[in-house]
């Protein structure tokens, strides 16, 4: 199905913070509408924000990458991140014949 097979962060110049990655679709089919969510933390392990951004490509070919990026547009926010989680999720799989 779907896999996170790269992810990494930054904090920019300007004080966005930002959660860039690849996403592996394992499947025999199309991942459509495919949306990655991170959940971040502050130093004291507690729920500093949740974000949503879509692949690019949305719809993941079988067997192929798609890349991600998730801006933390809030920078109280972004300086308090200490350590995210990254989840993927699509609305659904086609096949294609």
């Amino acid at each position: 199905m779907l896999a996170i097979v790269s992810k990494k962060s930054h904090l920019d110049i300007n004080g966005f913070y930002f959660i860039n990655g690849q996403i592996l679709n394992n499947a025999q089919a199309y991942s459509n509408n495919t949306t990655v969510t991170s959940i971040t933390y502050n130093k004291n392990n507690e729920l500093a924000g949740v974000w949503k951004a879509q692949t690019e490509p949305y719809a993941i070919p079988p067997l192929t990458t798609a890349s991600f990026s998730i801006p933390v547009t809030n920078k109280i926010q972004s300086f308090q991140i200490s350590n995210y989680t990254v989840l993927v999720e699509s609305d659904k799989f086609t096949i294609q014949k």
